[in-house]
């Protein structure tokens, strides 16, 4: 079929509104250009849920099992048109489904997987986190405190903001620590919040004092109010020390 006959036969199906045909009622060329259509549409949505099907940072198979393991116990699967996981549960309200993503991270937060690295365990935690989030603003409910609790996160700083970019970066292949400080601070927009791990934050440019002088710093403001601070060389020690981490982690038997 030429682009000229399918754009005609597209132009009918538009005039005379295709979706109401049979398909025994439709010509030879129709089902032609509504077969490809169809075929069109199952490989962009197999293309899409096979990007999101699993969160962002879970690398290893241990990880993606565990995650798929979590996704049929929930019935979770990827929304690709509202880019978030829910529910696939056409019966279920918002709050039933609120309270069953949180009674499944606080599960998750007790006893998190331990064959699974820190970094794949934190990028779970921030699915759930955020999904139940999602929800909390849909309905107007109050995002409760408990989801970021201390004591039962496994998200290594998942209160900074800092370490989850440099976490994410070693993730996705920067080794350079001085080529990543240029990256986030450069990040820096003044009056634009941006979003880092499960919050946002205002990133600003600074100059720090330090034992051997003024030195370059980034200063990060929550939208929740907390401010974070950190110098070029206490940023390379934190990545030195979390590369080190990861490749330790790589590196171990399992």
């Amino acid at each position: 079929m030429n682009n000229e006959s399918r754009c005609e036969i597209e132009n009918q199906f538009i005039q005379y509104g295709w979706k109401s045909k049979l398909r025994n009622q439709m010509s030879v060329r129709e089902r032609q250009y509504y077969d490809l259509e169809m075929e069109k549409w199952a490989q962009e949505h197999e293309e899409k849920t096979k990007e999101g099907s699993t969160p962002e940072g879970l690398l290893t198979e241990e990880g993606k099992k565990y995650w798929k393991s979590i996704s049929w116990a929930l019935n979770f699967e990827w929304n690709y048109s509202d880019d978030r996981y829910q529910i696939m549960e056409s019966s279920i309200s918002e709050e039933e489904e609120l309270k069953r993503i949180l009674h499944c991270l606080a599960d998750f937060q007790d006893r998190p997987p331990k064959h699974l690295a820190i970094s794949e365990i934190c990028s779970i935690e921030n699915a759930l986190v955020k999904s139940a989030k999602y929800i909390c603003r849909r309905i107007g409910r109050t995002i409760p405190e408990t989801i970021f609790k201390q004591t039962n996160s496994q998200n290594g700083q998942i209160r900074s903001p800092i370490m989850y970019f440099i976490n994410q970066a070693i993730i996705d292949g920067h080794s350079s620590w001085q080529e990543l400080w240029l990256i986030f601070r450069n990040k820096a927009q003044p009056g634009v919040l941006q979003e880092i791990g499960i919050s946002s934050y205002e990133i600003k440019k600074n100059t720090k004092s330090t034992s051997k002088g003024s030195e370059q710093s980034v200063e990060l403001q929550e939208d929740a109010g907390k401010l974070w601070s950190i110098s070029r060389q206490d940023f390379g020690a934190l990545f030195r020390r979390e590369m080190k981490k990861q490749q330790t982690q790589t590196d171990s038997p399992k």
